[in-house]
């Protein structure tokens, strides 16, 4: 199943673009958080809590994955150190083990999490934004093929 299909099917079953948007907006936010292997379990516990359409924050999760994951960390923790105006601890991308990152404890983890809070932020607004333009165009495009293959079968094309 191509991206198009899975937009289109999440379009018919499972709510408005808005919806849709949010949900993946969410998730994206909680992917960017370091909470690495309960990403999903996050997202459908507060896709319920909030009403949030489950799908589309299950979705939006998988911007973090192994290959983006230690990225997404270091530059969580680039930002979180730079307001917090700490000196910066060997924060490296090699190895990544949770175990070096366990190590490294508490120097890392408060810079991380507010890094992560504010690096959310803007990636969450600009997935809603996004996916909110590209969902609406697809569904303008199914409405308009949807009329085309009516007015084929009326005679009117």
């Amino acid at each position: 199943m191509n991206i198009l299909a899975l937009l289109e099917a999440l379009i018919k079953k499972y709510g408005s673009v808005k919806e849709i948007a949010i949900g993946f907006a969410s998730g994206a936010f909680i992917s960017v958080t370091p909470t690495f292997g309960f990403h999903m379990i996050l997202a459908i516990s507060l896709s319920t809590l909030f009403k949030i359409n489950r799908v589309s924050t299950l979705l939006g999760t998988w911007l973090n994955n192994p290959l983006t994951t230690p990225i997404i960390y270091y530059i969580d923790y680039q930002i979180g150190a730079y307001l917090l105006n700490i000196n910066y601890v060997a924060f490296s991308l090699q190895p990544f083990t949770f175990g070096h990152y366990f190590s490294l404890g508490a120097a890392i983890l408060l810079p991380t999490v507010i890094g992560s809070i504010v690096l959310g932020i803007p990636v969450a607004i600009i997935c809603y934004y996004a996916l909110l333009f590209i969902l609406k165009k697809r569904r303008s495009a199914i409405i308009y093929r949807k009329n085309l293959i009516c007015d084929k079968l009326e005679g009117k094309a």
